[in-house]
C-alpha cells in the first residue's frame, strides 16, 4: 500500500490561514520624514563673502599639477521638538566634471552622535596632531562648491550645507618669518601645514634643520648635543621677522621658557600684529626677546623689521608657531597662510 506525506499539505494551509501580515515575521512600513529642521549657525573659514576658503600649494614637480587643503567646521542646531541622532556626514564636490564623495563617522569611534532638542553640534574634517587625517587633498581644476551632507535616523533625506569654493587670497603678501643671512651652511627652516587639526588646521610650526656631519643625518639639533637644554636647537633664539606691515594688537614678553620636554598649556610670549582684516599670530617667542620699539598697543610694523627671537614658551619643545586669524571676533579656524618669498626643497634631493 502507497503511503502519502501530509506534511506538505499542512505547510500549505498553514501558510493559507496564517499569511505573514498577521503571522511572526510581520515587517512594518515605516514612514521617514523628509529632512530634519536644522538651522547652519556657522562654517570656517571664509572670506568676506562667505565662501568657504582653502589652502592652495604650488606643484611639487615642474611637470605636477596644483594641489589644495580642504578643512571646514560647521556648527548646526536641531530645531525638531525630539532628539538627533547623526550617523553619517559626507562632503561632496565636483571637479574636472567628476563627483567625489568622502564619508565620515560623527566620531573618531565610529560611533553616531546624538543632539539634544535644541542643542548644538560642531564637527570639522580634520585630523589628529600632525597627521593628515581626514583633510581633504584636491588636485587642479578645483571644484568652484562644496556639498556637506548630513544624515539622520528617521529622515529620508539628508540636511545639506551648501557652500562656494574660493582659493583663499590673503590680506598682503606675506614673507617668511625668517631670513635666509640668519641660516648657517647646510642650514634651513622646516615647517608645514600640516601643524595640527581643528582650529590650528592652517597654521604653522617652524623649526630649523641642518646637516650633521658626525651622525651623517639632518638635525634639528647641534653636532654633538643631546637636547638637554634649548640652545642645544638651532632655532633657539634665531631672529623672527614682520611677514608684513601692520598694527600691534596684543603682545606678551613675561613668560618664562621651558626646559626641552615640560609642556604648559597656552601660546606662550607671542605678537598679534593685524594687517587688513588679518591677524598674524607669533607664538613661542624667548622671553624678554620682543622688539621693545613694537611693545605697545597700536605700533606701526614694517614688512621685514625684527620682532623677536625663537624660544620655548608655553611648548615642550623649542619653535616658532605662526597663524593668520580674520579680524573677525567669531572666528574659530585659522585661514590658509601662504609665503611668497620662499623656495622648497625637497629632503629626496638632498644628501
Amino acid at each position: 500500500m502507497k503511503t502519502y506525506s501530509v506534511f506538505p499539505i499542512f505547510l500549505l494551509a498553514a501558510l493559507f490561514f496564517f499569511p505573514p501580515e498577521t503571522g511572526y515575521i510581520k515587517k512594518k512600513n515605516i514612514a521617514l520624514a523628509d529632512m530634519p529642521n536644522i538651522t547652519l549657525l556657522d562654517a570656517q573659514p571664509h572670506n568676506n563673502s562667505g565662501d568657504l576658503v582653502y589652502l592652495t600649494g604650488a606643484p611639487q614637480t615642474s611637470a605636477g599639477s596644483s594641489s589644495a587643503l580642504i578643512s571646514v567646521w560647521f556648527k548646526i542646531k536641531n530645531n525638531e521638538g525630539k532628539q538627533l541622532t547623526l550617523n553619517k556626514i559626507e562632503y561632496q564636490y565636483t571637479s574636472g566634471g567628476t563627483s567625489k564623495v568622502f564619508p565620515f563617522s560623527p566620531n573618531k569611534d565610529n560611533s553616531s552622535e546624538d543632539i539634544k532638542t535644541g542643542g548644538t553640534f560642531t564637527w570639522q574634517n580634520s585630523r589628529t596632531y600632525n597627521e593628515l587625517g581626514k583633510v581633504i587633498e584636491v588636485h587642479a581644476p578645483f571644484p568652484a562648491q562644496l556639498n556637506i551632507r548630513l544624515y539622520f535616523n528617521g529622515f529620508r533625506d539628508p540636511y545639506v550645507i551648501t557652500k562656494n569654493l574660493k582659493a583663499h587670497v590673503n590680506a598682503a603678501a606675506y614673507s617668511f618669518p625668517g631670513k635666509e643671512s640668519d641660516l648657517g651652511i647646510n642650514e634651513y627652516w622646516y615647517a608645514e601645514a600640516a601643524h595640527a587639526g581643528g582650529q590650528q588646521v592652517f597654521s604653522y610650526d617652524m623649526v630649523m634643520i641642518g646637516w650633521d656631519a658626525e651622525d651623517k643625518k639632518w638635525s634639528t639639533k647641534y653636532p654633538g648635543k643631546n637636547g638637554d637644554k634649548n640652545e642645544d636647537y638651532r632655532c633657539f633664539g634665531r631672529p623672527v621677522y614682520a611677514i608684513a606691515d601692520g598694527e600691534v594688537v596684543k603682545f606678551n614678553d613675561k613668560i618664562k621658557d621651558n626646559e626641552p620636554g615640560i609642556d604648559t598649556d597656552g601660546g606662550g610670549n607671542t605678537f598679534h600684529i593685524k594687517t587688513g582684516n588679518e591677524i598674524i599670530r607669533y607664538y613661542h617667542l624667548k622671553q624678554f626677546s620682543l622688539n621693545p620699539e613694537f611693545m605697545k598697543i597700536g605700533a606701526k610694523v614694517k614688512r621685514g623689521d625684527w620682532l623677536a627671537r625663537v624660544g620655548s614658551t608655553a611648548t615642550a619643545g623649542t619653535h616658532l608657531h605662526i597663524d593668520c586669524l580674520p579680524d573677525d571676533a567669531d572666528a574659530v579656524v585659522t585661514l590658509p597662510l601662504q609665503f611668497t618669498n620662499t623656495s622648497l626643497i625637497s629632503f629626496k634631493k638632498l644628501p
